[in-house]
């Protein structure tokens, strides 16, 4: 009687695995394909440890060319079956060789790895991407898939900058924050949202200022206004990274010299330190000064 209920038990094991992965398994699929392997496998092989697997992947995923796209979004939004939890909570019965050796051929419960892989194949395309498909994922709260989503946008170019100037607006912070990261990839073209983003170098979160300070640096001489404003916030924080931001400008950042001269004589030590380092970047000839006048704070 055991006995028959074993055999059983792992032909409904068998058969539900089976029946999952017949209909979801996206190789069923109709997809581009190169070298006789569908797109759907490229994409997870861009997941391995090997540098030349993914070299591999990347090449022939790139050959594929815009007929991948539209697959990829579909793995992107993959779900994993509702015959999951049944299926393995029922093989966690069974011994542990057969169990493994059964759902390690048949592999049939990985929609995060084919979700985490079509992220990674969608950022190959730039601005071939669509859009909106990747501004929905980046709100996943897998944070994994979602940090990949936001390479992918950052390739999209100025077409994702009106979603991703939304997002900064999101009140999980850390979707502002890869919001931030997007935007500092797209550089120049993400002008539009260079408001929003100085909004929050005065957010609590500090790993949030800085990437939105950070963003607001790759935009270009157009950011440079918005760090002047900064320079005046009563956070002496918020004033110390709008001085050390400005310094990256150089010579692009004159029009900033008087409000950063008011700040050598500033309360707070490090905002005097970044003040008179900014100024010896915009300013070069007050280099000779710098030493003289300001020694190093201890923090």
């Amino acid at each position: 009687m055991n006995r028959r209920r074993v055999i059983t038990g792992i032909l409904l094991v068998a058969g539900g695995i089976l029946a999952c992965w017949v209909m979801g398994a996206p190789w069923f699929s109709h997809q581009p394909a190169h070298d006789r392997r569908k797109c759907a496998e490229w994409s997870l092989d861009l997941l391995s440890p090997s540098h030349s697997t993914r070299a591999a992947a990347t090449r022939a995923l790139q050959s594929m060319g815009p007929d991948a796209v539209p697959l990829l979004v579909r793995q992107l939004h993959r779900r994993e079956s509702w015959l999951r939890s049944p299926v393995l909570a029922f093989s966690s019965r069974l011994p542990v060789n057969w169990r493994r050796a059964f759902i390690g051929f048949w592999q049939p419960f990985r929609a995060r790895d084919e979700r985490l892989a079509a992220a990674t194949a969608l950022a190959l395309f730039g601005a071939e991407a669509p859009v909106d498909p990747l501004l929905e994922a980046l709100r996943d709260p897998d944070r994994q898939l979602a940090s990949r989503v936001a390479t992918a946008l950052g390739g999209c170019g100025a077409a994702a900058v009106p979603g991703l100037t939304a997002a900064l607006q999101d009140p999980d912070p850390e979707i502002r924050r890869l919001a931030c990261y997007a935007l500092s990839q797209i550089r120049r073209p993400a002008a539009p949202a260079a408001a929003h983003l100085a909004h929050l170098l005065s957010d609590s979160d500090f790993q949030l200022m800085a990437s939105a300070a950070h963003a607001l640096t790759t935009i270009g001489p157009a950011a440079i206004p918005h760090f002047i404003q900064a320079l005046d916030h009563p956070e002496p924080r918020v004033r110390e990274k709008a001085a050390f931001s400005l310094s990256q400008f150089r010579s692009s950042a004159t029009n900033a010299v008087p409000a950063l001269e008011r700040l050598v004589d500033d309360e707070d030590a490090a905002v005097r330190w970044h003040a008179d380092l900014a100024l010896r970047a915009i300013v070069p000839r007050r280099f000779v000064e710098f030493g003289a006048r300001h020694p190093s704070p201890e923090f």
